[in-house]
């Protein structure tokens, strides 16, 4: 069976990008907040270690039979409206926070309760620990994963899991065939050598 580890699609603008595309997922309590740039919500997108989807996707995992998917509504807790899809990503970023911080875009704007109710629902998988991940350093190049390999010994058999060892989200290649074809999903799979 192939490993990937789960990455979204590289954003213009760098963080200013990362913050319009994905915003930012957190736990409060038992619940699990969004807040993020309406209305253009990518169909499946990660943040830290979560993963988000809107409802189609929900519905085309749960077909699928995936193990560890650990589904749970996300609160929209905070949308803030920029309709920015049509600018000119090759140009410099046209509109900045005035503040010049990426996370300003949302930290410093309103709620928009309205957009958020138009928005479609945000489903969040919480990927939980199991394999082992292990680096090695000597193998590291800049912007590649070929220094990161699973340890199968302890997998659970979760299609989509992180390990205690590593901060990223791993999945199998059945969570991969599931996402990877999925319209305005801006996940992007690495292999990863497993043993």
């Amino acid at each position: 069976m192939n490993f990937y580890l789960i990455r979204n699609r590289k954003a213009p603008w760098g963080d200013y990008g990362n913050i319009l595309l994905y915003g930012f997922i957190s736990k409060e309590s038992d619940q699990i907040n969004i807040e993020r740039i309406g209305p253009f919500l990518p169909a499946a997108y990660s943040y830290n270690k979560y993963i988000a989807v809107v409802d189609s996707v929900k519905q085309a995992l749960e077909k699928y039979e995936l193990k560890g998917l650990n589904l749970s509504k996300g609160k929209k807790k905070k949308i803030i409206p920029l309709d920015w899809q049509d600018w000119a990503i090759a140009e410099p970023i046209p509109h900045k926070p005035k503040s010049g911080e990426p996370e300003d875009f949302i930290l410093k704007g309103k709620h928009d309760e309205l957009l958020a109710n138009e928005m479609d629902e945000i489903w969040i998988i919480s990927p939980t620990d199991t394999a082992k991940g292990v680096i090695d350093k000597a193998k590291k190049v800049p912007d590649e994963y070929n220094h990161i390999t699973l340890d199968l010994t302890s997998w659970n058999g979760n299609d989509v899991f992180r390990t205690p060892q590593l901060g990223h989200i791993f999945c199998t290649e059945n969570f991969k065939v599931a996402v990877e074809h999925t319209p305005d999903s801006h996940l992007t799979f690495v292999p990863i050598i497993s043993v």
